[in-house]
């Protein structure tokens, strides 16, 4: 299952459950705190359609006008609600911009392969990794020891480790998050770039500042995107 068939079915029915639907839940970590956010939403609406009328908002209508109130009163406050989860809902199904806490989150969730070794990944693997997303790597393939075709952003993008004399760094290629020019972040002990690459970008995120440049310099002069 893709991300968008995820979001349009849990968008459509937040307590949706399906052996399908609870494996990619359980796979992309966005989809998950979608799906979250919607059934919170979904619980918020139901509430809204059920709230009561105070005695307060009774006690001060005429008796003859009691009856008539609440309904609108009801609908009133209803509408406003649902008009809130309505807006919010399509903000959520919006696509967003990528952000570096995403691309951190990641790196966290797959911390193991950011760790020094001397093996590398076979070539086809390599090869296989990029070609889902059109594109191939020139001179560093020897250097890779991790790849991955991982969910970040709502999207299956390939996640390669290049080993390097100074460490591991990690190497995120994103063919549809296009950036106007290169964006450094700092967060949690990582340092990043995003740079512009075809029509998409590339992340580079390591441990070592002085080394996230000259492997993002690599990266975008060894990449090939595909026709």
């Amino acid at each position: 299952m893709q991300c968008k068939q995820f979001r349009e079915i849990v968008g459509a029915e937040p307590s949706h459950e399906s052996a399908e639907v609870e494996a990619h839940r359980t796979e992309c970590r966005e989809c998950a705190e979608y799906a979250r956010q919607m059934r919170e939403l979904d619980g918020l609406l139901k509430r809204a359609l059920a709230i009561g009328v105070p005695e307060s908002a009774t006690s001060i209508v005429p008796p003859a006008a009691r009856r008539a109130t609440p309904p609108r009163w009801l609908a009133l406050a209803a509408g406003v609600l649902l008009a809130g989860f309505i807006g919010v809902a399509v903000w959520l199904a919006a696509p967003q911009p990528l952000a570096a806490a995403d691309l951190i989150a990641h790196v966290e969730h797959e911390r193991l392969a950011m760790q020094p070794t001397d093996q590398r990944v076979d070539q086809q693997q390599i090869v296989g990794v990029l070609n889902r997303s059109g594109v191939s790597l020139d001179p560093m393939a020897a250097d890779v020891s991790f790849a991955s075709t991982c969910p970040i952003h709502g999207k299956r993008v390939p996640h390669l480790v290049v080993q390097t004399g100074t460490g591991p760094v990690t190497v995120i290629v994103l063919p549809k998050e296009r950036v106007d020019s290169a964006r450094d972040f700092n967060e949690q002990g990582y340092h990043g770039v995003l740079v512009p690459s075809g029509p998409g970008s590339v992340a580079v995120i390591a441990r070592d500042e002085a080394i996230v440049r000259d492997v993002a310099a690599r990266v975008t002069a060894a990449i090939r995107w595909n026709p």
